[in-house]
């Protein structure tokens, strides 16, 4: 479990701090426990985020952490996700950043995004991975970025916040507070 004071995990009936002093900042945004077994964490300076706080990347594979502060820079990670081959997606306010075979590849509204600053990030069942940003959404079909068009121009304003995709496969995307949903390759205003 992240913390705002670091790592803690269950064992033996209860709470036990885990690798304290390990990661390089001390606020736990965010975990997630790749298909090798290796446990990624977003952390921060501190949970009272605002522009000025440190943000860092680190990966525990078990045996020690290895820190990716010079891969991504200092920048605050809003989003993580695995996809189906195993790379590692990770968004910040300024960028999108892959994780493939040791490497870190960096995309940008330069390379097709909606926007540079990625707050969701979503495989769905064809293996396309969405992206929602602050301007809006896209989809990445393995070769090429598309900007997908949102049907509600409000969603514009503040960027997409999250994306679920529910058991028939829609992806659903909720922008402020507006809910879409995409199917059959289209973008509808979806009313709860």
């Amino acid at each position: 479990v992240g913390t705002q004071s670091g790592l803690v995990r269950y064992a033996d009936q209860r709470f036990v701090r885990f690798a304290a002093d390990s990661l390089e900042l001390p606020a736990v945004l965010a975990l997630l426990e790749d298909r090798e077994g290796h446990l990624w964490a977003a952390a921060a300076e501190s949970y009272f985020i605002d522009v000025s706080i440190r943000g860092g990347l680190s990966r525990y594979d078990g045996r020690e952490w290895t820190h990716y502060a010079d891969a991504l820079g200092s920048e605050l990670i809003n989003a993580m996700a695995e996809d189906r081959e195993g790379n590692i997606w990770v968004g910040t306010r300024s960028k999108l950043a892959r994780y493939d075979a040791g490497e870190f590849a960096r995309f940008t509204s330069e390379n097709g995004l909606a926007g540079d600053g990625v707050r969701a990030i979503l495989e769905d069942a064809r293996g396309h991975i969405w992206f929602g940003t602050d301007q809006g959404l896209s989809r990445y079909d393995g070769v090429d970025f598309e900007r997908i068009d949102l049907e509600e121009p409000r969603s514009y304003l503040w960027g997409v916040a999250w994306m679920v995709m529910d058991g028939c496969g829609l992806v659903l995307i909720v922008a402020r507070d507006v809910q879409q949903r995409w199917h059959a390759g289209e973008m509808s205003v979806w009313i709860w």
